[in-house]
């Protein structure tokens, strides 16, 4: 399972808009980093190779610091 920060999602509204707004219905929020006040994630509601196709298009733009993408479970999330 993949997931996308929101916070850092403002910075980047065309991704969010074309890239990630097919793959955001129903909207999931998970807490990523519990130790973050900005640690909020979107999940990604497709399969995991289509959601790796997607992290790895936005790694082609934005460094890991710029636009946090997590992958993990439900209450475990490491940041790719």
């Amino acid at each position: 399972m993949y997931a996308v920060n929101v916070a850092d999602l403002t910075k980047y509204p065309i991704v969010a808009q074309f890239l990630l707004a097919p793959v955001i219905e129903p909207r999931e929020i998970v807490q990523a980093e519990r130790e973050r006040f900005d640690g909020a994630a979107i999940v990604l509601q497709c399969e995991n190779e289509r959601a790796a196709a997607i992290v790895a298009t936005i790694r082609l733009k934005a460094r890991k610091h710029e636009l946090r993408c997590y992958v993990g479970k439900s209450k475990t999330w490491k940041r790719v």
